[in-house]
C-alpha cells in the first residue's frame, strides 16, 4: 500500500491499477520473507510457502485449461447447430427470395455498360451498408442519410420484385421490405430526446453535497459503520476543498506523484497477467498449439520479472526512510552544536596572564 496514503489522503486514479500495485507489494513481501527464511536456515517454512504457491499456480492453470476446453466445446456445438440453422435460412429463404433476384438483376443490367456485375452489385450493397450505419434521427445530417437509406431500401425492394419469378415476386418483395424495416430499427429508435441542463456553480453543488453528507454521517455514526464514516469524511473533505481551496504541501504533491508512478508500473504486470490467462485459455481451446504456448511463456516471464523487481512502494518507502534518517542525523548534529555552544559560553575567558602590574 502507498506509504503515505492515509497521511495525505491520496486517491488512486484507477482502482484496478491501484489493486495490482498492492498485489505487487504483497508479493514482494512474501518473496522477502522467503529470502529471509532461506538465509536463516528455516527451510521448512520456506518450502511450505513455496509449495503452496506452486500448488495454487498449478491449480489455477488446470482450471483455466478446463475452462478453455469447455469454451471450445460450446463454440463447436454452436458452430454445428446454429451455423447449420443459419445456413438453412440462407439457402431456403434469404438467397432464393432476396439474394438471387438481386444477383440476377445486376447480371442482366450491369453487363450492358461493360461493368463486372459482381463488382457493381457489391458496390451497391456497400453503399447501403454505409447509409445504414451512419443514418440516424438525432441530427439533420443523420436524418438526411436515413432518408437516403430508405430510398436505397425501396429501390432494392423494387429490384427484388421486378426480378423474382411471377409467382414469388410479391413474397420476395415482402421479405425484402421486412428485412429493411428490421435493419432500420437501429436508426428509428435513436429518436432525439429533449435535454434539460440545470446550470449550478461548483460552490452550490459542494454546499448541497455537504448538507446531504452531514445527514448521512449522523446515520452512519448511529449505526457505528466506521468504513462508511471514513468514506463520508473523505467526500466532505473534497467538498470543503472546493469551497476553501488551499495549496497542498510539497509532501502531498510528492505522495500523489508516487501514486501516479505506482499505477504506471502496475500496467506491465496487469497486461502480462491478462495475456497469460488468455494464452492458457487458448491452449485449452486449441489443444496445445505452438502460438498460445509461446505467448504464455513470454507473458509468464514478463510477469515474473516485473514481480521480482522492487515495487514502487518499496522504493518510495526506502527513500522516505533515508530522508528520515538524514533528518534525524541533522537534528542530532544540531543538538551537539547547541550543547557545545552552551559549554563554550559557560567557560570564563582567560586573559592569558597579561595583567598590569602595579
Amino acid at each position: 500500500m502507498h506509504p503515505q496514503r492515509r497521511e495525505f489522503d491520496v486517491r488512486p486514479d484507477s482502482e484496478l491499477l491501484d489493486t495490482v500495485a498492492d498485489w505487487h507489494t504483497t508479493a514482494r513481501d512474501i518473496l522477502t520473507g522467503l529470502r529471509e527464511a532461506v538465509r536463516d536456515g528455516r527451510w521448512t517454512s520456506a518450502a511450505g510457502v513455496a509449495g503452496v504457491g506452486l500448488v495454487a499456480a498449478a491449480a489455477a492453470t488446470g482450471v483455466l485449461l478446463l475452462i478453455g476446453w469447455a469454451i471450445a466445446a460450446v463454440l463447436s456445438w454452436l458452430a454445428g447447430h446454429v451455423g447449420s440453422g443459419i445456413a438453412t435460412v440462407w439457402h431456403q429463404v434469404i438467397h432464393p427470395a432476396i439474394a438471387a433476384p438481386i444477383d440476377a438483376w445486376f447480371a442482366a443490367h450491369a453487363g450492358v455498360f461493360g461493368f463486372d456485375p459482381a463488382v457493381v452489385m457489391w458496390a451497391w450493397l456497400g453503399i447501403g451498408s454505409v447509409l445504414l450505419m451512419t443514418g440516424s434521427l438525432r441530427s439533420p445530417a443523420g436524418v438526411a442519410i436515413f432518408l437516403a437509406w430508405l430510398g436505397w431500401a425501396t429501390t432494392t425492394t423494387a429490384i427484388v420484385y421486378t426480378t423474382a419469378t411471377a409467382g414469388d415476386a410479391l413474397m420476395s418483395a415482402g421479405i425484402a421490405a421486412v428485412a429493411a424495416l428490421m435493419l432500420s430499427l437501429g436508426s428509428i429508435i435513436q429518436l432525439p430526446t429533449r435535454t434539460v441542463v440545470h446550470v449550478t456553480s461548483r460552490e452550490t453543488q459542494a454546499r448541497e453535497e455537504i448538507s446531504k453528507q452531514t445527514v448521512a454521517l449522523t446515520a452512519a455514526r448511529e449505526l457505528g459503520d466506521e468504513a462508511r464514516i471514513e468514506r463520508i469524511h473523505r467526500s466532505m473533505r473534497d467538498q470543503l476543498a472546493v469551497l476553501y481551496p488551499e495549496d497542498k504541501p510539497d509532501g502531498h504533491w510528492r505522495a500523489e506523484m508516487h501514486q501516479y508512478r505506482r499505477e504506471s508500473r502496475a500496467e506491465v504486470p496487469l497486461f502480462a497477467g491478462v495475456a497469460l490467462v488468455g494464452a492458457v485459455l487458448l491452449i485449452g481451446m486449441t489443444g496445445g498449439h505452438l502460438f498460445p504456448i509461446a505467448v504464455a511463456v513470454l507473458a509468464a516471464v514478463t510477469l515474473a520479472v516485473s514481480t521480482i523487481r522492487p515495487s514502487a512502494d518499496e522504493t518510495y518507502a526506502a527513500q522516505l526512510h533515508r530522508e528520515y534518517e538524514k533528518e534525524q542525523q541533522r537534528e542530532a548534529d544540531a543538538a551537539v552544536l547547541r550543547e557545545a555552544e552552551a559549554t563554550l559560553r559557560s567557560v570564563p575567558l582567560d586573559d592569558g596572564g597579561n595583567t598590569d602590574k602595579q
